[in-house]
């Protein structure tokens, strides 16, 4: 299982295992990004990387 669950089925342990999770996401006291703003900083990024490509196969 990515992300550190519990392996092997077991749905008691998954289930403790993601609520924790969660509760920990929702306890973070850091400040969400809006999701708006990480998408143009993606879009920023795979344009520097197109670009790049771009000009090491020229």
């Amino acid at each position: 299982m990515c992300g550190g669950g519990p392996a092997g089925g077991e749905e008691a342990a998954y289930t403790a295992w993601l609520r924790a999770r969660l509760q920990a996401s929702t306890d973070d006291p850091r400040s969400s990004i809006p999701h708006e703003e990480v998408m143009a900083g993606m879009r920023e990024r795979i344009a520097r990387i197109k670009a790049r490509k771009s000009m090491q196969s020229a």
